[in-house]
């Protein structure tokens, strides 16, 4: 779901802000993506990863164990990380790529209200 929902927000505050909205859209993107790898809270896939590394750790140490949560200063400082990345990378590296964006949003409400009106008559 959030896959859907965020790139669509992104993109639409980019273009409220005079943005490419693809850039947004993509960065939205990204954003989800790497947000399912970390977290400030762990969650649902700790309790599902956690086990699956105790038993690769165990091929080598037969003795090590570990608690559900012991990854969670890396995945806070994933966090961070990854929104820094995705910033930086999106400022320097995406957005001057798609240049300024010459387009606008005025033209599509215009027709958006005919086709409804046209559209419920029938």
């Amino acid at each position: 779901m959030a896959f859907l929902i965020v790139p669509t927000i992104a993109a639409s505050v980019f273009l409220g802000t005079g943005r490419h909205p693809l850039v947004g859209l993509f960065l939205g993107y990204a954003a989800v993506g790497g947000g399912y790898g970390t977290n400030f809270i762990p969650g649902g896939w700790d309790v599902v990863l956690t086990p699956i590394t105790i038993q690769s750790a165990k091929l080598l140490d037969p003795g090590f164990d570990m608690n559900l949560v012991s990854g969670y200063y890396m995945m806070a400082a994933g966090t961070v990380l990854i929104a820094v990345t995705a910033t930086f990378v999106t400022v320097k590296f995406i957005e001057p790529k798609f240049g300024k964006y010459e387009g606008s949003f005025a033209a599509a409400d215009e027709n958006d209200g005919a086709l409804l009106t046209t559209n419920a008559a029938h």
